[in-house]
């Protein structure tokens, strides 16, 4: 079989499987790429020549993957965020474009100079990582408490930062280990904020991801709530909070920063124009 027609017949497969996938004709382009390692030139050089048998043994179990729902950034094993390739697998959270307003909202707002940060759930370390790469005089103290992203967390680290940079890597829960390490001048996170109810109508893509990670709870903000709540204590005074949130949790975060001493506080848009990000000081005094 040719490349163009393995590649054809393949974007009637993903369209067949409902996958979570804007493009099924692009998406198989990637995919042949990352399984041949070819780079998108050398995909159309090699656009009418036959496959070998070897090579489309190798195509199949990267397309048969993808046709479960498997994420596609875990069968390649890693994902692109802000300027960085992180690895990534199954156990941790996939890094999110909609993410990178949270990295630009404090790489624009938050003093160059030395500067603690709390993350709770620190994932991959995309977050951290990036803003360290860009602030090297942070210090940052990222909790996870999901065992299964721990060797993702520290490849990244070990990879993308100087031996030099401030990365803490606490393994265990952030509400139960944070206060041994603080008070910080931010909190900058993506908790998990997708309500239960939701769960089982989630891609199978989103659904193969950490829960741990996105379920927050029944009304969604159980995480959230508590963050608010407790952050006040973890916070230096005029220390910042800045989280993700769902599009709809809008107001819901403005009452919890009213109820906890937060200031000058605001919801940003992300990029196609929905609430996204919390912004808030915690009051001085």
């Amino acid at each position: 079989m040719k490349v163009c027609d393995y590649i054809a017949a393949g974007k009637s497969r993903l369209e067949g499987a409902r996958l979570e996938c804007a493009d099924p004709l692009l998406h198989m382009r990637q995919m042949v790429s990352a399984g041949m390692g070819w780079t998108t030139t050398q995909l159309y050089l090699h656009w009418e020549e036959t496959l070998s048998s070897e090579a489309l043994v190798k195509l199949e179990r990267i397309v048969e993957r993808r046709l479960t729902g498997e994420p596609y950034q875990y069968i390649v094993g890693e994902e692109w965020f802000w300027k960085s390739r992180f690895r990534v697998g199954p156990g941790v959270l996939i890094p999110r474009r909609e993410t990178e307003l949270l990295v630009e909202t404090a790489l624009q707002r938050c003093p160059s100079h030395s500067f603690k940060v709390a993350e709770l759930g620190a994932g991959s370390g995309n977050i951290g990582i990036t803003c360290l790469l860009e602030r090297p005089e942070w210090e940052w103290h990222g909790f996870e408490s999901n065992e299964e992203s721990w060797s993702y967390l520290d490849a990244n680290r070990r990879e993308l930062l100087p031996g030099s940079a401030k990365y803490q890597i606490h393994r265990g829960d952030f509400f139960d280990l944070a206060s041994r390490h603080g008070p910080y001048d931010a909190i900058l996170c993506n908790p998990p904020y997708v309500k239960q109810v939701e769960w089982n109508g989630l891609s199978k893509e989103v659904r193969s991801e950490p829960r741990i990670a996105l379920d927050g709870g029944i009304s969604g903000l159980e995480v959230v709530s508590r963050l608010f709540r407790e952050s006040v204590f973890l916070l230096s005074e005029g220390g910042l909070l800045a989280l993700e949130i769902g599009n709809d949790q809008e107001e819901a975060a403005r009452q919890l920063a009213s109820a906890n001493f937060f200031a000058e506080s605001e919801v940003l848009r992300d990029y196609a124009g929905l609430p996204r990000l919390f912004w808030g000081k915690r009051r001085k005094g």
